[in-house]
């Protein structure tokens, strides 16, 4: 049992030296822990100050756009494509529901009404409404549209005199002729 004791008593000893001892009182380990939590609680800090200024930030923008939105006047109409330009042609393609949904956004006496109109009404209203030319353009590509009227012109009166001499077959070829002129001008037209 002594033996027990002295061992107990080593032990104690050993423990108090340990605690009592300046061998190191925090180790590089521990020191790195909190530099690290420092570190932390700057980062929150700094994150905590960034987050008020862009609430500053979205409140001066708010604030703008609301100024901005009194002060400007209902010019384009809103589109189901934001890039999307409108014309004759791509007011043409939409549905009814597409332009009323467009007219919703106008204000011109032209589309007063616009809810009951039919797309063959809505479509001219828009155009108006928004300075658009109410008509598809076509051009002629590949041929001398001018000098195939002048020839359609001048069989025209060739025509006309077959007409009154009575020339049945020469009536027939100059008919012929102006008919295929003027498909040859439909065919060209994109």
């Amino acid at each position: 049992m002594a033996d027990q004791e002295e061992n107990v008593e080593q032990k104690e000893e050993t423990v108090e030296a340990t605690e009592e001892s300046p061998v190191a009182e925090e180790s590089p380990v521990e020191e790195a822990a909190e530099a690290v939590a420092e570190a932390a609680e700057e980062a929150g800090e700094a994150a905590a100050e960034v987050a008020e200024a862009g609430e500053e930030i979205a409140e001066t923008a708010e604030e703008a756009g609301d100024a901005a939105a009194e002060e400007a006047a209902p010019v384009a109409a809103p589109s189901t494509e934001p890039d999307e330009e409108l014309s004759w042609e791509v007011l043409h393609k939409k549905t009814v529901s597409d332009l009323r949904d467009i007219a919703q956004g106008i204000e011109h006496e032209a589309l007063e009404g616009y809810s009951t109109m039919h797309k063959e009404q809505l479509v001219p209203a828009l155009c108006t409404a928004l300075g658009i030319e109410a008509h598809a353009h076509h051009e002629v590509v590949g041929i001398n549209k001018d000098r195939v009227k002048g020839k359609i012109r001048e069989l025209k009166v060739v025509r006309q005199a077959a007409v009154e001499a009575g020339d049945h077959a020469q009536l027939k070829l100059v008919r012929k002729r102006i008919k295929s002129l003027k498909r040859k001008i439909r065919r060209a037209t994109v």
